[in-house]
């Protein structure tokens, strides 16, 4: 436990051996986290014990939460926050370490309270903030954050300490990385769950930034899933953020995603659910939303989701906020779209928000 170089090879050993589904768990039934975690937090101002260990440990955490916990338990996340503090300056330290943080708190409310709490929302900004230019660094980093933001005090503590605004600015920095652009969605759709952040995330224009992704990006799946249920909540409940959002493209920008991914079940009920948010009493964007595909695009999801339930719902409250306006009443009818709204009612007659 000594010998540095020992340590980090056996990190690095682990790491690879843990690409394996049945190794991850035999390492951990093997107490081998333990041995990661204390190699860490003994070994900190070593910067390539941090770099495996950090790499291990994600690797070990992602997706289980028996996993995250133990490592938790440990010590991991306090491990992890001293080995991006002592090593700010190295850029794969900075990366591999937010990116350790979120998988440790990928829906892990426990965890997520760990981090916001020992000061793992303060390295992952301030790595942000660092390598601006780096757009996986910034693509981690915002990954990692909207993990911390599904817990409530973690949204306004990364509003507080301005978490927001990295996010948008690496949104316009690196414009062409669809990756950096889905997660900084992923970031600000968590951060706006909080009804201050909602605000503050539009008066630093971080809708334009989102509309613009998903306008540029309208055939990447994930881009668009994530940007529609961004303006969705944005755009819920407000009618100056409806209106901008509109007025930015954000209409048109939704039905081209929805026209380039048919059969996709998330795209189509989060997009039609977006469309939804935009037009609730708000006539003027119920009337962008007849003119530019928005109707057809809504129909054409409830036709081909029949099954599904929960699209079914969303389709039919937006085709109801849609209704509100007396043109689209009319074109409605024109596309049949009522005989879809009827027939959910028939299919899903058990389901009681579909009805």
């Amino acid at each position: 436990s000594n010998h540095q170089l020992c340590l980090q090879y056996c990190c690095w050993a682990l790491k690879n051996l843990c690409l394996n589904a049945e190794n991850k768990m035999k390492i951990v039934r093997a107490n081998g986290h333990r041995q990661i975690v204390q190699a860490l937090k003994n070994n900190h101002i070593h910067s390539g014990i941090v770099d495996e260990a950090c790499q291990t440990l994600g690797k070990l955490a992602w997706g289980n939460q028996e996993h995250q916990n133990k490592i938790a338990g440990e010590g991991g996340v306090e491990g992890i926050v001293a080995g991006m503090k002592s090593h700010p300056s190295r850029l794969n330290v900075s990366q591999q370490g937010a990116l350790a943080l979120g998988d440790l708190a990928w829906s892990n409310s426990g965890v997520q309270q760990r981090i916001g709490q020992g000061g793992g929302i303060q390295v992952t900004i301030a790595a942000m903030n660092r390598f601006v230019e780096n757009a996986g660094c910034q693509q981690k980093c915002a990954l990692a954050l909207g993990n911390f933001a599904c817990q409530e005090d973690n949204q306004v503590k990364i509003a507080q300490l301005d978490g927001i605004t990295p996010v948008i600015a690496a949104m316009e920095k690196h414009s062409n990385h669809q990756l950096c652009l889905q997660y900084c969605c992923w970031a600000l759709k968590n951060l706006c769950l909080n009804a201050e952040n909602k605000m503050k995330i539009v008066r630093a224009n971080g809708h334009r930034q989102i509309v613009q992704a998903l306008k540029n990006n309208h055939i990447h799946s994930g881009i668009v899933d994530e940007a529609c249920q961004t303006l969705g909540k944005l755009a819920w409940g407000n009618q100056e953020h409806q209106n901008k959002i509109a007025g930015e493209g954000g209409v048109e920008g939704i039905v081209a995603g929805m026209k380039s991914h048919p059969s996709r079940l998330n795209v189509s009920q989060q997009g039609a659910l977006a469309l939804g948010d935009l037009a609730w009493s708000n006539s003027g964007v119920q009337q962008r939303i007849g003119q530019g595909g928005g109707i057809q695009v809504t129909i054409a999801a409830m036709n081909r989701f029949v099954e599904n339930a929960g699209c079914q719902q969303k389709c039919a409250l937006a085709l109801g906020n849609f209704a509100c306006q007396e043109d689209n009443q009319v074109k409605i009818a024109q596309l049949d779209g009522i005989t879809p709204v009827i027939a959910a009612m028939e299919k899903h007659s058990n389901h009681q928000l579909c009805l």
